[in-house]
């Protein structure tokens, strides 16, 4: 998309537009974390259960299921394999088989840090 240097704002603006989205973003998801954890408190005490609707929104709480520890000798083996893995693609690269898509761009926003 293309747009008018006319229309553009200036990049000193954007820069400081970005930073004031991305604190936004943070209160809101500290917000939304700490709304949840009443949610959880509210279903342990037994006054709403899984599923809670109210004014049209719907809340269902939803299980994510843990994650597998394996065996160390299972461990090993992927490690191995994952190497083994590894250096075919190593192979391919070198020799010309594979194929490098074009590189894609985007911005990443950050804090100068105290150091730079």
């Amino acid at each position: 998309m293309q747009f008018s240097s006319e229309v553009l704002n200036s990049p000193d603006l954007i820069l400081a537009e970005l930073a004031k989205v991305k604190r936004e973003i943070r209160t809101l998801t500290a917000a939304e974390s700490v709304l949840k954890d009443e949610l959880e408190e509210h279903r342990k005490d037994g006054r709403i259960k899984g599923i809670f609707e109210s004014f049209g929104i719907i809340a269902k709480r939803v299980r994510r299921e843990g994650k597998w520890n394996y065996s160390e000798r299972l461990q090993r083996l992927e490690v191995e394999m994952m190497e083994d893995l590894s250096d075919q693609k190593k192979v391919e690269r070198e020799d010309g088989p594979a194929r490098q898509n074009d590189p894609t761009f985007y911005w990443t926003i950050r804090n100068k840090s105290k150091d730079e």
